[in-house]
Order: C-alpha cells, then structure tokens, then sequence
C-alpha cells in the first residue's frame, strides 16, 4: 500500500493522530490556531477533499478550538470551474465544525500559475505572493465570502488569460486572512 490509501488507512483507524509529529503540534492545539494548505480538489491525482476534512476533523476531536484552511485551486485534475463548488462545499463543513464549537474558516487562497505553485518556470513572485497571503495576511484581492471571491477571480483572470484550466489560478484571500493566518 503506499499514497493516498495509506493515508485513508491512517484516518479510518486513527493511526494518523498517534504520530509523532501529530502529537507534537496538537499540543498546541488549545491555545493556538491550527493552518492547514494544499491544493483543494478531488481529483485523487495531488489532492482529496475527504482528507482534508478527515485531518480538520481530527484536529477539532483532539482539542482544536481555531482553524484556518488556505486553499489552493489547481483546475488540472478536476473539471474547470470547479473550484466554486469544492469552496463552497468546505465553507459548509467549515460551518458544522463551528456549530461544534471550533471557529474555522477559510482564511486564503491562491492556485498555479499565480500564488503559490509554480512548476515551470521558477517565477519566484509567485511564490512570495502566496507567502504574503498565507502567512502573512497579505494579499491584492480580499473578499469576505470566499465563493465569491473564487467567482469573480475566475472572471477577472479568463479575461485576461488563454489558458482555460488556469482561470482558477487567482488569489483569493478572504478578510480573514489579516486575522486567521496571523494571530494564534
């Protein structure tokens, strides 16, 4: 077994929060806000949402009382366009965490060829702006609803762009982010 099985294996029987280096940062988990970032998708090839949510829940069953998604949209292994409804969809279960008592939201977000992720052409500006909104707050654009922000980005950026899988690239940093990604 290896990859993503391995990681359903860890979630389904627990394994994953005895790790080492589980325990170590849930530790922190009272006083403290616990970020998670990576490509936001169920496209099974680099990301998966269930994972993603399996992770969230287990920080929030062990102690976790804030945390912060910053996501990333990708367009490659799943249909273009849908990184709305994959938005949309973890700002509800982002929802049900609060109603369990855990102030989780979307903090930031960004996508290839924009911020964040760079594979071909070492843009380092690319780089520094996803660092700027996911660590520091920063961003161009900010938004307070995070489904909007991915809908009006998306329009912005196919204007601009020829490459159709890319116009989920833009940043989407949320009004959170100032707050989200730098207290805790």
């Amino acid at each position: 077994d290896q990859g993503a099985h391995l990681v359903d294996q860890a979630l389904a029987n627990g394994q994953m929060f005895e790790l080492p280096g589980w325990k170590l940062i849930s530790e922190a988990f009272p006083n403290n806000t616990v970020h998670f970032i990576g490509l936001l998708s169920d496209g099974g090839v680099h990301s998966r949402y269930d994972q993603l949510i399996g992770c969230i829940k287990g920080a929030v069953e062990r102690g976790a009382k804030r945390v912060r998604v910053h996501v990333l949209t990708d367009g490659r292994d799943v249909p273009d366009g849908s990184s709305v409804q994959f938005v949309g969809s973890l700002m509800k279960d982002l929802k049900a965490f609060e109603e369990e008592g855990c102030d989780a939201k979307i903090a930031s977000g960004g996508g290839r060829m924009c911020v964040t992720m760079d594979r071909y052409e070492a843009d380092w500006d690319i780089v520094k702006r996803g660092w700027q909104a996911h660590v520091l707050g920063k961003a161009e654009h900010t938004f307070t609803d995070p489904v909007e922000a991915v809908k009006k980005l998306r329009v912005r950026t196919s204007t601009s762009s020829s490459n159709s899988s890319s116009s989920s690239r833009a940043l989407t940093a949320t009004s959170a982010a100032a707050v989200g990604c730098r207290k805790g």
